[in-house]
């Protein structure tokens, strides 16, 4: 993540092997409000690809960043809250932003899920985000959590059974690992290899 002023946007390198040689490329998309020279941009993308160190020197670099990654620790939250911190962070951040900020932590969710959705193998449980009003005391969260993203969590296969045997309601307590957050109608933040605890 790389930044401009007060304003982050993300650059992305991907790497293709091609046998003896690799395709390396690098792209970026600016926020709305982040102003950049274009020739600025090049001069350091330009650098960053002029630093990579290709074969059995690359390959020892890439290895000892790898041995140093720390896997993440599992984060125990209400997916109500998780959604509601999701939904703030949409106000200023791109799907992509918000897909990089998340992508790999590991939460425990407990709460109430809707019917189980079985597509094509994949079963998914969609935990259940908004905050009920009793008519009385409206407060601002529950307006707005009509709005928060649902949180799915597609299950891993040897835990589909249990989960299709699940009634609209009921409580799931569940472990996964972030996928993806796919904007849309709606919008949802998506765990994958879920598993009951």
């Amino acid at each position: 993540e790389q930044k401009n002023g007060h304003h982050p946007f993300l650059i992305y390198l991907t790497a293709k092997n091609n046998n003896t040689a690799a395709d390396v490329s690098i792209r970026t998309k600016l926020n709305r409000r982040t102003v950049a020279k274009p020739e600025d941009i090049r001069a350091g993308m330009c650098g960053m690809i002029a630093r990579i160190k290709p074969g059995a020197a690359g390959e020892k670099i890439a290895a000892a960043a790898r041995a140093a990654i720390v896997p993440e620790g599992i984060e125990e939250i209400q997916p109500r809250w998780l959604a509601q911190d999701i939904y703030l962070l949409s106000k200023r951040k791109t799907a992509e932003m918000i897909t990089a900020h998340y992508k790999g932590k590991r939460y425990l969710l407990d709460g109430t899920v809707g019917e189980p959705l079985e597509t094509d193998g994949t079963v998914e449980l969609w935990y259940k985000v908004t905050i009920d009003s009793n008519g009385i005391l409206q407060t601002k969260a529950a307006d707005q959590s009509a709005f928060w993203p649902p949180i799915v969590c597609r299950m891993a296969d040897e835990h589909h059974a249990r989960a299709l045997k699940l009634q609209s309601g009921e409580y799931a307590k569940l472990t996964g690992t972030v996928s993806h957050y796919q904007p849309g109608i709606p919008s949802k933040l998506v765990l994958k290899d879920c598993r009951f605890e």
